[in-house]
C-alpha cells in the first residue's frame, strides 16, 4: 500500500481484488488478506507520515523505514470452496478458480451417474444433479413457474418447476445451491436443445437418505461399534457395526435418515459415517 496512490485505490477496490484472487500469488489465504486490509492501510498511512522525518544520526534515507516492521496478517481460517467461489462471483460476476459442483462431485456421482452433457432426448425420467443458477419466477397460464439453469460443470440445462413444487422446495431452489432432481426431458422450441420439467427435488442430505443403501464407517484401523441409542429414528431399527482394518460397511434396504442427529453415536472412537451405494 506504500507504493500506490490511495486516492485511486481505495479499500473497496482492494477487497474486490482479494475476493477475485488477484493476490493469490502473494498469499493463498484470501480470508486472511481480507481481514488484514485495514491493517495494511493503517501501516501505509503511518509509513507515509514518517517518510520525511529523519534524525541527526540517520545514515541513509531508508533508516527510518527499516525500523517500522510490517504487520503480520490476521490469523483467520481459510474460506471453504463455496464461500471462496461465492466471493469470486460477487467480485467479477462468475466463478474463476473452480466450480461449486467440484465440492460434491465424488459423492453425487455415486448415485447420479449421468452428467448433463451426456443427456439425450428420452421419455424416461432422468435423475440429475447440479447447481441452481439464474432462478426467476414468472406467471404462467397455470400459475407461477420457476425457471432456472441446472449446471453440473459438464454442461447446463434449462429447467422448470411448477408453483406447488417450487413452494415446497423454496429452501433448495435458490441460486448457487446444489439440488438433485428427477424430471422429464422435452425439446426446447426456442433453443433447439433440451428442457427439464422437474418433478421431484432433494438437497444433498435428503438425497443421501433417498439413495444411500449402506453405511461406511472409517475408523482409521481401529474397531468401532456404531449403534442407535434409542428408537427415535423411525426409518431404521437399532443396529451395530463392528469395523476393523480401515472401515466397516453396513447394508440395509431401508433409507437412512437425512439428518441422523444425536441419537447416532460411534462407541469407543470417533468415526466418519457416510451413506454409500451397495457393494456388489
Amino acid at each position: 500500500m506504500r507504493r500506490v496512490d490511495r486516492t485511486r485505490l481505495n479499500k473497496r477496490t482492494v477487497e474486490a481484488l482479494i475476493k477475485a484472487g488477484a493476490f493469490d500469488s502473494l498469499q493463498r489465504n484470501r480470508a486472511a488478506l481480507l481481514a488484514s486490509v485495514d491493517l495494511a492501510f493503517e501501516f501505509a498511512l503511518a509509513a507515509e507520515a514518517h517518510a520525511n522525518q529523519g534524525g541527526l544520526f540517520d545514515l541513509d534515507d531508508d533508516a527510518h523505514g527499516s525500523s517500522t516492521q510490517e504487520p503480520a496478517l490476521v490469523d483467520t481460517t481459510p474460506w471453504g470452496i463455496k464461500e471462496q467461489l461465492g466471493f469470486e462471483k460477487t467480485a467479477i460476476g462468475f466463478y474463476l478458480s473452480g466450480h461449486l459442483f467440484d465440492e460434491v462431485v465424488r459423492e453425487v456421482r455415486q448415485f447420479v451417474r449421468r452428467p448433463i452433457a451426456d443427456l439425450s432426448d428420452s421419455r424416461e425420467p432422468q435423475l440429475l444433479a447440479g447447481i441452481v443458477g439464474e432462478l426467476r419466477v414468472i406467471n404462467g397460464q397455470r400459475g407461477r413457474l420457476a425457471l432456472f439453469k441446472l449446471d453440473d460443470k459438464s454442461g447446463t440445462i434449462d429447467a422448470r418447476a411448477d408453483e406447488a413444487l417450487f413452494d415446497a422446495h423454496r429452501a433448495q431452489l435458490k441460486d448457487d445451491e446444489l439440488v438433485v432432481v428427477m424430471g422429464k426431458l422435452m425439446p426446447d422450441r426456442f433453443s433447439g436443445g433440451l428442457q427439464l420439467t422437474v418433478q421431484q427435488v432433494w438437497d444433498l442430505a435428503a438425497a443421501r437418505a433417498r439413495f444411500g443403501r449402506c453405511l461406511l464407517v472409517d475408523v482409521n484401523g481401529q474397531n468401532v461399534s456404531v449403534t442407535a441409542k434409542n428408537d427415535s429414528c423411525s426409518v431404521i431399527d437399532a443396529f451395530s457395526i463392528n469395523a476393523a482394518a480401515n472401515n466397516g460397511v453396513y447394508h440395509r434396504a431401508d433409507p437412512f435418515p437425512a439428518d441422523p442427529g444425536p441419537e447416532w453415536e460411534p462407541a469407543g472412537i470417533w468415526g466418519m459415517m457416510v451413506p454409500c451405494m451397495p457393494i456388489a
